[in-house]
């Protein structure tokens, strides 16, 4: 079974996120990539798309611009925060959250997807890089 397989069924299977037709998943240099099918037919042809994430032997990576984008149709392992959590999500190391359980959940504000964090001893810990893609601007509204 290839990575872009393994990595889809994932997707699938824990989140209930299916992908629309128009987007396709490959592999370059390890990493999965996202595309527009109509992305893919432009030349020059390149690196186009994100990062989405990983399948290697440490397991499967998920990453928060692939839920941030696709995330609004997951129908499983969801946590939705409240305003001060989504603040902390964002903005720190971890939030305390109620919910039992290990592994890796999406966080929502309402209906606003913020990404993807691991949940462990009710300590759920955001996936983002670099502090400067934690900060928050802006309130969003519920």
């Amino acid at each position: 079974m290839s990575h872009v397989t393994t990595f889809k069924k994932f997707t699938e299977k824990d989140f209930g996120i299916t992908l629309p037709k128009s987007v396709i998943l490959q592999e370059h240099e390890s990493v999965i990539r996202v595309y527009s099918k109509t992305l893919m037919m432009l030349k020059p042809s390149g690196y186009m798309g994100f990062v989405a994430g990983k399948v290697s032997t440490k397991g499967i990576e998920v990453k928060s611009e692939f839920i941030q984008m696709f995330g609004t149709q997951a129908t499983k392992n969801i946590i939705q925060l409240n305003e001060r959590q989504a603040k902390y999500f964002v903005e720190s190391e971890f939030v305390e959250v109620i919910e039992d359980g290990v592994g890796l959940r999406i966080a929502k504000l309402g209906n606003h997807t913020l990404g993807i964090g691991k949940l462990k001893d009710k300590k759920f810990y955001p996936d983002f890089i670099g502090k400067g893609r934690k900060r928050v601007e802006n309130s969003i509204s519920p």
